[in-house]
């Protein structure tokens, strides 16, 4: 009996991320976008600080409104989220391309007008770093760790302690410091404290 053709990899010739940082000033390719598959969403505002953190109460109810209107408004599907102040964590999963792009314009733009208090003939400027950031995931381990990886975010944005190898830690994403205990019973900042995703 022959070997069963093997099937085509749909996505082993193209990369499943796209945006954030690293692509700016860069040519722009399509991104990826799935509608089987969920993907790994990042927004992020270095201009989300103090006043205008996402986690400021006033801005937090902005961003929670803005979500909820969103979900109810396109057919996308959040499984996961994680507001941490100066991003902002999905995993979600869009029945459409066109929903994904709908979704994410009218998401990002809410926000930031709302946030920035900006109005119309009067631009606050630019909110986000840049385009969003995104990872097509696969179903199974990569699923299930992004969906993990949101949570510790979510906690993480409060400044919970967690666990860690060395011991106990806090971490602020907020402000982008993670803290590590110090000799006398205080909080300093820890090595590597800067850190985004």
């Amino acid at each position: 009996m022959g070997k069963r053709a093997r099937q085509p990899d749909l996505f082993g010739k193209h990369p499943l991320e796209f945006g954030g940082r690293p692509t700016r000033g860069k040519r722009k390719t399509a991104r990826p976008i799935a509608t089987k598959r969920a993907m790994h969403l990042v927004l992020r505002s270095s201009k989300a600080r103090a006043s205008l953190s996402l986690l400021n109460p006033a801005k937090r109810k902005i961003v929670d409104r803005a979500i909820r209107a969103a979900e109810e408004r396109f057919p996308v599907r959040i499984y996961g989220r994680a507001n941490v102040g100066n991003h902002i964590h999905f995993v979600l999963k869009a029945r459409t391309h066109g929903a994904y792009r709908a979704f994410i314009r009218y998401l990002s733009g809410r926000i930031a007008f709302e946030v920035t208090g900006a109005k119309k003939g009067r631009a606050a400027g630019r909110f986000w770093d840049s385009i969003p950031y995104s990872r097509v995931l696969e179903w199974g381990r990569d699923f299930i760790n992004a969906r993990i990886y949101i949570t510790k975010n979510l906690f993480e944005g409060e400044g919970i302690a967690l666990a860690t190898p060395n011991g106990p830690r806090v971490f602020r994403i907020r402000d982008g410091t993670m803290l590590s205990n110090s000799a006398d019973g205080g909080l300093k900042p820890g090595p590597g404290s800067r850190f985004w995703r």
